[in-house]
């Protein structure tokens, strides 16, 4: 079944779950917040859905980008109230920002942050001033990233980033900036930021439609969160997980909580239990 809609928000938003029981973590950054914090943001709770039945031809399985921006605008323009599109991308970026796109190619190559999404927000953001140099489409798994080849959508310049070439690499990640907790007795019981993400002024995270098994689901908090740092699936063993916990923990860390500004729940496809293994 086809989930045919995008969500637009400036917040992500889960439980905590109970904190009582909640492991002990240790979050360690020097980063400060920015003036203007991302998370909650500047429309704290509200959420915009925008849905067609056009986005996707269900013959040929193609996505239609022309419907993808009309929805894109729309959704943008009720989130912020703004009467024009360009209005309502500037409430959240200045044509000085370097900015972060944070993906999801787990469940590719159709269940992911679609390239159409993705070219439409870059798109948006050149329309800003924005200079394709200072846009970077990142994601810990390079292999995935580039396996979808986000580039040939994009206006030359735009920087394609993976943190990890093959799993437990760690040179791409910043050892100052990190959450130490030992969940299970792990031999390693860090996990550090994506070195990149301190580059950023400002991050739009693009999470999609994705079950997981001890989440439930890879939402808006999930991908920023799992995403955005290293050893981090060790919170969930067999039936036993420390996952919502977690993921509440490694968001909140700046500057990815600070520079977190835009949250766009890509559902033009989405899956369910039974599909493609999900871990950021």
């Amino acid at each position: 079944k086809r989930r045919t809609f995008l969500q637009l928000s400036s917040a992500a938003l889960i439980g905590m779950g109970n904190r009582s029981s909640e492991p002990a973590y240790r979050v360690v950054s020097a980063y400060k917040p920015s003036p203007q914090p991302g998370m909650p943001g500047p429309f704290p709770g509200q959420v915009v859905s925008v849905r067609s039945a056009k986005c996707i031809d269900e013959v040929k399985d193609e996505v239609n980008a022309a419907v993808v921006r009309e929805m894109m605008g729309r959704g943008m323009q009720q989130l912020t109230g703004e009467s024009t599109v360009l209005r309502a991308w500037q409430r959240f970026i200045a044509p000085d920002d370097v900015v972060g796109i944070k993906v999801n190619c787990v469940g590719r190559p159709k269940v992911v942050s679609s390239p159409e999404v993705i070219a439409e927000i870059v798109r948006n953001l050149t329309e800003l001033g924005v200079k394709p140099g200072q846009i970077c489409i990142f994601v810990r798994f390079a292999e995935r990233l580039y396996e979808m080849n986000y580039g040939q959508h994009l206006p030359k310049g735009v920087q394609i980033h993976g943190a990890e070439f093959t799993r437990g690499s760690i040179r791409n990640y910043d050892p100052a900036t990190y959450v130490e907790v030992d969940f299970f007795g792990e031999d390693d019981t860090r996990s550090e930021m994506i070195a990149m993400i301190s580059k950023f002024t400002k991050i739009i995270n693009i999470p999609n439609m994705k079950d997981h098994g001890a989440a439930g689901v890879t939402g808006c908090l999930k991908n920023i969160a799992y995403g955005s740092f290293s050893n981090m699936d060790r919170s969930h063993r067999f039936r036993q997980t420390h996952t919502y916990s977690f993921v509440g923990r490694l968001a909140a860390v700046e500057p990815v909580r600070s520079r977190t500004v835009l949250q766009i729940m890509d559902g033009l496809r989405g899956v369910w239990h039974g599909g493609p293994m999900t871990i950021n």
